[in-house]
């Protein structure tokens, strides 16, 4: 018997000057109705201007097309970088506007920054003025999300797409998630969809011990529409069947492991100097970090990335 798909509408929203990052939200959704909304049968629609929005006279331009698209649609993402658009008479762009009349109808709205640095002309600009103002505006009213380039908001689309669908999916009334107990998760829940991702990061504003300690830090997202319960983390070494197991996460001084739900992510704090120095280890000794869960399935980061990020580390505790 063929599946019944519930299908949510999400419209794209954006001044002309990210049309790159435009492609990524489009690639990120649809990524994830392949997986995850398979696994959910959830699909999403990508509503767009360019390609839902028909010609039309007899009104404002803006009103128009909240009636022809913006109106049918159940949340939306934003993305804005150094220009806000045209005023559209009742707000500073046609994006706000679709911004507010989603939020008007109690929608959630993911909105994104691009933090990429812009030239000093446009950086006086009066449409870069307006974006900082609105940045500023709308961050009184929740949480935003920033990114550098489309690789990285490509990433935080799929991350965030999967906790907003599932909430939203179950507040119109569709089956909750089903929450495996350990004992049989690897029965009853799809493969799980985590990525991991390794960096060296600094302190982060009294967030950590010191603001200017060096960490290694292991990011683990879960993209699945099911939990996913971590145990071990463990970076692999090139000699064969060798690993290094760190005992407990610098800043919480907890050992590893973590239930992470739907859409979040779980972040792990290594001490590069214990890592390395402390085990007499270059960079080029290390294959991975490899993250398990309670029945056994494991997750790494790539070879370059890691070892990338490690010779980042050891240059800044050796000051070289």
């Amino acid at each position: 018997m063929p599946a019944q798909i519930t299908e949510y509408r999400c419209l794209l929203i954006s001044p002309s000057d990210v049309e790159e990052e435009r492609a990524a939200v489009a690639d990120a959704v649809s990524e994830w109705n392949a997986h995850v909304g398979k696994a959910l049968q959830i699909r999403v629609e990508l509503v767009r201007w360019e390609t839902h929005a028909t010609p039309q006279l007899g009104g404002r331009p803006q009103e128009l097309l909240n009636r022809q698209i913006v109106d049918e649609c159940d949340l939306g993402i934003a993305v804005f970088w150094k220009r806000m658009g045209t005023p559209t008479g009742c707000h500073a762009s046609g994006s706000v506007e679709e911004i507010r009349e989603l939020l008007g109808r109690g929608c959630e709205v993911l909105v994104y920054f691009c933090e990429r640095p812009v030239d000093r002309k446009e950086a006086v600009s009066e449409q870069y003025r307006d974006v900082t103002a609105f940045r500023e505006e709308i961050r009184t009213e929740g949480v935003l999300g920033t990114f550098v380039n489309k690789q990285e908001l490509k990433s935080q689309v799929t991350l965030h797409l999967t906790k907003v669908l599932a909430d939203l999916h179950l507040a119109r009334g569709g089956a909750a998630m089903k929450v495996p107990s350990a004992g049989s998760f690897v029965q009853t829940s799809p493969t799980p969809d985590v990525h991991v991702r390794i960096a060296h990061v600094i302190g982060l504003g009294g967030t950590l011990r010191r603001d200017s300690e060096d960490y290694i830090c292991v990011t683990v997202e879960n993209r699945s529409p099911v939990p996913v319960y971590i145990s071990q983390i463990a970076l692999s070494l090139v000699k064969e069947n060798r690993h290094l197991l760190p005992m407990t996460d610098v800043i919480t001084g907890q050992p590893p492991g973590s239930r992470i739900e739907p859409g979040d992510a779980y972040s792990f704090y290594m001490d590069p100097e214990k890592i390395l120095l402390g085990h007499q280890l270059t960079p080029k000794d290390f294959l991975c970090v490899k993250v398990a869960d309670k029945v056994g399935r494991t997750w790494e980061t790539g070879i370059e990335d890691t070892r990338e990020v490690l010779r980042s580390a050891l240059d800044a505790v050796t000051g070289s």
